[in-house]
């Protein structure tokens, strides 16, 4: 006997257009492209013998651990929902999962070698060694195949090589989306007179005797007493703290045991260190309330606003292509793009504060990811108006953490997940756009300032995007070259121009230039920039152990001498309601795991580093007027 129900299932299909594919078909979420901004591993100090800092062994494994924490995520599987131990799974359609396809991937990071090194590292737990495993874009199993049936593998076990591009700080217009306040004079500017700052300045006074206190057993030899306060927070906690990890020995009953192993230091006072240290960094990376020399810039944020442009460019790239390109994309940088990007995002001040105040430990991951729900049978790319994003943050690499989505801007906690043109406008409010708006917001005289034409030479996280200067969906955006660029264009259309005159008037007119007779060596022609001083074996650029040395008469960060203010103080909510200007407590909570396993990264290299830098035009100690730089 025919089922009734069937029937009358069969009827109703008839009837009713399209009632049989709402009854079968179900909507399924497809992840098309992520970007995971990673923040590199435990390293050895700036502050030590070791110079230049490298990535330690225990960093190495943990982003090992962390890029196989990524691949569970995105590679591993192909359907949507939680696996067996309740984390969820979002595989990004369409990609590689076992061989490393390259053109599907993006993977960025800066020239550190303790950054690309954890770049390598991440890689090797996101694309483990495989055997018997080709791509077909790197020519598939024909190249791996020889004329007499051999097959042979990749070395070590099919160990895969991925395609890391770095960007060097001085030279490529590419790193200020890594790292927007490397090389940005407003930036380290705003920053030049802490001591001005009163809600710094009250924070050092409160906490001056606990640094004082721990400097004869903890600091001397590696520090001045008078760089050990608040001022140089992170600095002092990024010392100890790898000395707690790698060298503490205060279990050890062994009395010969050298007192440089052990700084002495118990758990409280390192978690204060951390805290003291957060809030330093969130005063120089997080702080809304500063300008530089264009109201309401918000230049102490300016590497959270590059990292925004460049979460957009990958997207736009991965919409044009119809979601072929951009699929994964790794970017390697230090915490502060993390922590200016949890302040323009509300991060500091929403229901999870707790978790986005402190510093990222080394290893914790962003990941933003496009995505949009589909009919199951439906494996087209949708249009922009069905894509939608999320945030999530996983902060260090323990065992059993996870990642987890958080509302970020104005999105309300219980619906994290925002429509992809809700998500443009904020980070279209926040980014900054082009190179050229990078430049003028830094005042920066970069050589690839002077270079971006008129156009903005590259929109939205792009700096060889041929349509440069356009806003998110192509609008014209206005504004000339600062007069620091315009002076550099300058100079080096007069030196061509120049250039061209002489070489002219040499071929044509015959113009020769001879070295005098008895002129002393190493004048002007075959003296190089040395001029008269330059003998015939001198080297123009001399190197050093951390790398070349330039002569140099003078530099911006000094500016004469003349101060800048560095801007009003910190509001409680700008800096996160669990720490105030009173003596700063540990950070709750804080496990003491995460504690004695993992470190922190570096602050602005180039003022806040004065120990790795052969060339003291930096400042050794902040609020001290500028002195004129040692030369060679």
């Amino acid at each position: 006997m025919r089922d009734p129900a069937a029937s009358f299932l069969a009827v109703l299909a008839l009837i009713v257009p399209g009632s049989s594919a709402q009854a079968t078909n179900t909507k399924v979420e497809r992840v098309w492209s992520s970007v995971s901004w990673v923040h590199y591993g435990d390293r050895t100090p700036f502050v030590s013998a070791t110079n230049p800092a490298t990535l330690t062994p225990l960093g190495a494994h943990r982003l090992l651990n962390q890029g196989g924490a990524v691949r569970d995520r995105y590679l591993w599987r192909t359907r949507v929902g939680p696996d067996e131990n309740g984390d969820d799974i979002a595989p990004i359609a369409g990609i590689s999962r076992n061989a490393i396809d390259n053109s599907q991937l993006n993977i960025l990071s800066t020239t550190d070698s303790y950054v690309v090194g954890s770049a390598l590292a991440f890689l090797q737990g996101l694309y483990p060694p495989v055997t018997q495993a080709f791509p077909n874009a790197t020519g598939g199993i024909e190249a791996a195949s020889l004329s007499n049936g051999t097959v042979m593998n990749y070395p070590l076990g099919g160990y895969q090589y991925p395609n890391v591009r770095t960007f060097s700080r001085a030279n490529d217009p590419d790193s200020i989306w890594l790292q927007g306040h490397a090389h940005c004079p407003e930036y380290l500017h705003s920053m030049l007179y802490p001591a001005n700052d009163s809600y710094a300045a009250s924070i050092n006074e409160a906490n001056l005797d606990f640094y004082r206190g721990l400097y004869n057993r903890t600091f001397k030899g590696a520090f001045a007493l008078s760089s050990t306060n608040f001022f140089n927070a992170y600095n002092l906690y990024d010392y100890a703290n790898y000395h707690y990890t790698h060298k503490n020995n205060n279990n050890d009953d062994d009395d010969d045991d050298d007192d440089n192993n052990s700084l002495g230091l118990d758990m409280g006072e390192m978690l204060r260190l951390r805290a003291l240290a957060s809030v330093e960094q969130r005063w120089r990376n997080g702080n809304l309330t500063v300008s530089g020399s264009t109201p309401g810039d918000r230049i102490r944020a300016i590497s959270g606003r590059t990292l925004a442009a460049k979460v957009m460019s990958f997207f736009m790239d991965n919409i044009r292509s119809g979601g072929q390109v951009s699929k994964l994309n790794l970017v390697f940088t230090s915490f502060e793009p993390f922590l200016a990007f949890f302040s323009l995002a509300g991060l500091t001040a929403g229901p999870s504060y707790q978790l986005f105040n402190p510093l990222p430990y080394p290893g914790a991951t962003m990941l933003f990811e496009l995505f949009s729900l589909h009919d199951e049978d439906d494996s087209s790319f949708p249009g922009m108006a069905n894509l939608s994003v999320r945030f999530l943050y996983r902060n260090g690499t323990e065992e059993g953490s996870r990642f987890r989505v958080y509302s970020i801007f104005d999105n309300v906690v219980a619906y994290p997940d925002m429509s992809f043109s809700q998500f443009a406008k904020y980070m279209e409010g926040v980014g900054v756009a082009t190179v050229r708006d990078w430049c003028r917001i830094c005042d920066s005289a970069a050589f690839f300032c002077a270079a971006a034409d008129g156009n903005g030479n590259g929109g939205w996280g792009s700096g060889n995007d041929g349509g440069g200067g356009r806003g998110l969906f192509g609008e014209g955006r206005r504004g000339g070259l600062s007069p620091t660029a315009a002076g550099a264009v300058g100079a080096v259309v007069t030196l061509a121009v120049t250039g061209l005159v002489l070489l002219v008037t040499m071929l044509v007119g015959g113009l020769r230039f001879h070295k005098a007779a008895g002129a002393k060596r190493g004048s002007f022609f075959g003296g190089g920039f040395k001029g008269p001083e330059k003998k015939e074996d001198d080297a123009d650029v001399e190197y050093a152990k951390g790398g070349v040395r330039h002569e140099r008469t003078g530099s911006w960060e000094l500016r004469d001498g003349v101060k800048k203010s560095s801007g009003p103080g910190l509001s409680v909510n700008t800096v996160g309601a669990s720490e105030s200007v009173r003596p700063v407590s540990p950070v709750s909570p804080v496990s003491p795991a995460s504690v004695t396993g993992v470190g922190a990264t570096v602050i602005a290299r180039d003022l806040a580093h004065p120990a790795k830098q052969a060339d003291d035009d930096n400042l050794s100690v902040y609020g001290q007027e500028p002195v004129r730089p040692r030369e060679f």
